[in-house]
């Protein structure tokens, strides 16, 4: 007998300011009970760090937000960011985080194959020194040829899992373009099916919050 496919949420909104979309990635853990997946833009060009970063590692004329999740520093502005929001009670928050990294970059890697970008993941297991993410491919991050084209971090608490990564688009690939790609990547690597799904009132008022108490705060992106 055939199972039927699981459905995973899709949510393409925005562009939004950078600290909203670091805010809503957050919120969306205390909401989801089924995997959902956030394609997105920063509304205007900022630097994102990693939540273990110190700040003094970036220009100090630099606008920047520190994520929830860890990494190095990232760009955003012309680059296809997404956000993977996963329950507690899910498979990828049983397993380790170098498994479900692999899986997620290989489903991102069949998307690029799609729109004739050819991809290999990074098997390095020396640790890379520098404070920005794509100066520094780790295990399992995707390879262009010699350069690192997509990086990613993860966070896990009592909610669950947050996977934020960033995209950097080829030449002659764009933001839409990158979209379908993912989204078809993961349909075909994960066998499931995406239901496209709009920000709910309750999501949207606590990543206002967020937003405000937290990610435009100095005390949050100075912490370090």
């Amino acid at each position: 007998m055939k199972h039927p496919q699981q459905s995973w949420s899709l949510i393409i909104e925005g562009p939004f300011l950078g600290e909203f979309n670091m805010a809503l990635d957050e919120a969306y853990l205390d909401f989801v009970s089924t995997p959902l997946l956030r394609i997105y833009q920063f509304l205007e060009p900022m630097l994102s760090i990693g939540y273990f970063q110190k700040w003094k590692e970036v220009s100090p004329d630099t606008k920047f937000v520190r994520r929830y999740t860890g990494g190095g520093a990232v760009q955003h502005g012309k680059d296809c960011v997404y956000a993977l929001v996963v329950p507690k009670d899910h498979f990828f928050c049983k397993v380790a985080a170098t498994d479900t990294y692999f899986s997620i970059h290989k489903a991102i890697g069949v998307g690029m194959s799609k729109l004739g970008v050819e991809t290999t993941l990074y098997g390095g297991e020396k640790k890379q020194e520098g404070a920005f993410c794509f100066q520094k491919p780790v295990k399992h991050d995707l390879m262009w040829g010699q350069e690192k084209i997509a990086g990613a971090a993860q966070r896990r608490n009592r909610k669950g899992l947050l996977h934020q990564g960033s995209i950097q688009l080829p030449t002659g690939i764009y933001f839409d373009d990158m979209l379908r790609g993912i989204v078809r990547g993961f349909e075909e690597t994960f066998g499931i099916h995406f239901q496209q799904d709009k920000i709910s009132e309750s999501v949207w008022s606590l990543a206002k919050e967020l937003e405000i108490k937290k990610y435009k705060t100095k005390e949050w992106n100075y912490m370090r």
